[in-house]
């Protein structure tokens, strides 16, 4: 265990400080709901006024011919961030009719008028309408679904489709969830995402151990196997195993031993506040990292030797009451993580994560000391 340094101490005081911020403060967990519209008079309104505004604000003949043909034969469905157990303060995040979507907020209160904008908040109350608490992630990364994006992209890591609605497909390289970018973990993912699970099969997409420019070179056995993920509420489990082959054992020589990341799990709570100067969020659990050794015996291939760490997971993260930027820091996997994201406009972010493993613990064979991950994030 190396002594403890100076970046270590200053996260000790940047955590202290802002326990010391939160104190203050009048910190109010938030929640998300969705609900149907039963009433007949706000349904009518809700039509009327947004006609009104796809006729005159934003000029669509389509949405205005959709919108005639569906009111009166489908519900309006809302979803709306609370404070917890309250009804008189909120925001719309979404509101649909059939195919049609309206988002994000500023646009919504546009198209109704504050009044109708009110009135639906509060229509939650209903109990006939009441519809009980979802997860819908956030817009600042891939599990993001307030706004039913057709494409997110990460340019170097992710890519996200819908296939249908509250179902993604996707493919994503590396396990940026256990610190190993595409670089460092050569392992790529082939699954469905939805608001409450993601399934994905594991397979060796790039291998080679050379340094280019300023990638250093790759350290882990690329690798076949799965990966799974479930949130319920506030809560995600997830799994990822996988496994080396003959082909992929050869591809990857950069030391003297090899090592495949075998094994990955994790269990976390997450807790959202609402600040007067914007959204808190903490996460805590614990994760479990295995990576295995490989050696031939014989001429097989086979298990030489195991590196089990059970960890911690704490990160706070704090995002601007305009929603522009996000900024996190925490503990996995025994190693100091933070990352900045930034919001350009409603299409395009930008997310740098750095994370160092050399603080708390000393980096294995199979790690890099520090890494930097850069990548623009594209949503339409």
């Amino acid at each position: 265990m190396p002594p403890i340094s100076r970046t270590a101490l200053l996260l000790v005081s940047v955590l202290s400080m802002l326990v010391r911020l939160f104190s203050p403060l009048n910190l109010q967990a938030m929640v998300i709901y969705e609900w149907t519209v039963g009433s007949e008079t706000l349904e009518s309104r809700t039509t009327t006024s947004l006609l009104r505004y796809y006729s005159v604000v934003e000029v669509d003949s389509l949405k205005v011919r959709y919108i005639r043909q569906k009111s009166g034969h489908s519900l309006y469905r809302i979803r709306a961030q609370f404070p917890d157990n309250s009804v008189n303060t909120g925001r719309i995040l979404f509101l649909s009719l059939g195919q049609l979507q309206v988002f994000p907020t500023d646009v919504i209160r546009v198209a109704l008028g504050e009044n109708l904008y009110q009135e639906l908040l509060r229509s939650r109350d209903e109990m006939a309408n009441y519809s009980t608490r979802i997860d819908l992630g956030t817009s600042f990364d891939h599990h993001d679904w307030t706004g039913n994006h057709s494409i997110t992209w990460s340019i170097w890591d992710r890519f996200d489709i819908s296939i249908g609605e509250e179902l993604n497909g996707f493919v994503a390289l590396g396990a940026p969830e256990s610190n190993l970018d595409f670089w460092a973990d050569g392992t790529g993912r082939l699954g469905i995402a939805s608001p409450l699970l993601e399934f994905a099969f594991l397979f060796p997409f790039s291998s080679g151990s050379v340094a280019i420019g300023p990638l250093p070179e790759r350290l882990l056995v690329p690798a076949y196997g799965a990966s799974a993920l479930l949130r319920y509420n506030q809560w995600t489990g997830r799994i990822r195993f996988s496994d080396a082959t003959e082909e992929t054992i050869n591809s990857t020589q950069s030391t003297n031993r090899s090592f495949v990341h075998s094994l990955s799990s994790a269990l976390l709570g997450e807790k959202e506040f609402l600040t007067e100067i914007g959204n808190f969020s903490l996460t805590a659990g614990v994760g479990l990292e295995e990576f295995t050794e490989l050696k031939r015996v014989n001429g097989a291939l086979e298990h030489a030797g195991y590196v089990h760490r059970i960890s911690p997971v704490i990160r706070i993260a704090y995002t601007t009451a305009d929603e522009n930027l996000r900024l996190s820091t925490g503990i996995n996997d025994l190693a100091l993580r933070s990352s900045i994201t930034i919001r350009f406009s409603s299409t395009i972010w930008f997310e740098a994560r750095a994370v160092n493993t050399n603080i708390f613990r000393n980096h294995k064979v199979f790690e890099h000391p520090f890494s930097l991950f850069l990548t623009p994030r594209i949503k339409f």
